[in-house]
Order: C-alpha cells, then structure tokens, then sequence
C-alpha cells in the first residue's frame, strides 16, 4: 500500500510540477548572435530585453527588441526594432523594419518598407507596401495600400479595399463597396449605382 501511494504521490508530483517548470521558461534578458548561438534556447520565452546582433529566436517576447533579424514563434508585446520583423502569433504593440510580418493579428501598429499581416489590424500599418490580409480599423499610410475591409482612413498613391468605411486619399482610389469619401485623381466605388468613376472626389453613404 505504501509503495502505491508513493508511485501515486510521484506521478501527481510530475503532473503538477512539469507543466510548472515549463512555464517558467521565460528570462528578463536574451542575446543572441544568430539562432542557435543565443543565451537561452528558441523554445523559452523573454520578457524584457533581446538583442539579436543577426537572427535570434523565441516562443513569445514581451518588452523591447532590438535586432537584425527578430522572430518571434508564439506572440509578441511591447515595441520591436529590427531589419526584418517575423511574428507568428498575434501582435500588441509597434513594431517596425525593413520588413514587418506578422502572421496573426495586430493591435497597435506595424511600420516597413513592407508592412504585412495576415489577420485583422486594429491601429494602424505605414509603409511602401502595406498588405493586410485581414480586416483594418484605423489608419494606412503607404505607397500601396491593400485591405479586403477597411474602416478608418487609406493615404496612399494606390488605395485599394473591397469594403470602404470611411476616407481614402490618393492617386487612385478603388473600392466595391463605399460608405464614405474618395479624393484622388481617379476615384472608383463598384457598386455605386451613379457614377461608380469619378475624377477628384466621390462618395456614397
């Protein structure tokens, strides 16, 4: 009887205290050269400081993050700084590079010559190229703009949304659906009933 207990009390142990361990894998401070030469493996997470002096690794990062090359496999918190941004989880707060991916959702914003998500962004996104592939509320400041839904306002030379809530200002302005205002030098709403095209300004509530 006593034997069971025990092999009972170790396996509880185990149980309990695996799970534990595991989740305190998160450090104040990571360096890192390039992945696999960091201070703590990919697998941990850092809350804090990282400095990737060329690529480093992590499951999350909250804090500050600084880098050539900064990627992030679970979620990232806080502000990033790097050539090239890579997140796969979601995203709160800014980050911005050469390049900003992100392949969840952002709340905040993401800045590059590049700036791309894949889920829905609720702040805003300013580059070159920004391409959201979910939905944006907020703002977009860029050369090419590209969101299948946006409320908020596009400034861009090239604007494009399936769905436009609110203002887009630019070269070319296309959208299907408009509830608000275009000004541009050619301005297209889809779906408008009169005059979908036009020069200058148009608009449809």
């Amino acid at each position: 009887m006593k034997n069971v207990l025990m092999a009972l009390l170790v396996v509880l142990m185990c149980v309990v205290l695996v799970p534990v361990a595991s989740a305190q894998e998160v450090y104040p401070v990571q360096v890192s050269l390039f992945n696999p030469l960091q201070i703590f493996p990919s697998d941990t997470s850092v809350s804090g400081l990282r400095l990737n002096f060329i690529y480093g690794v992590n499951q999350n990062v909250t804090g500050l993050d600084l880098g050539l090359a900064n990627f992030t496999k679970g979620d990232f918190r806080g502000v990033g700084y790097g050539l090239i941004n890579f997140t796969e989880g979601n995203l709160t707060g800014v980050q911005e590079g050469f390049v900003t991916y992100v392949e969840g959702n952002v709340n905040g914003a993401i800045a590059g010559l590049a700036a791309i998500a894949q889920g829905n962004v609720n702040g805003g996104s300013a580059g070159f190229v920004n391409y959201i592939n979910g939905n944006v509320s907020g703002v977009m400041f860029g050369g090419l703009n590209y969101a299948p839904v946006m409320e908020g306002a596009q400034f861009g030379v090239v604007n494009y949304t399936e769905d436009m809530k609110g203002f887009q200002l630019g070269f070319v302005n296309w959208t299907r659906k408009l509830q608000g205002l275009q000004i541009g030098l050619l301005n297209i709403a889809m779906d408008k009933e009169m005059l979908p095209i036009l020069p200058f300004v148009n608009a449809a509530w």
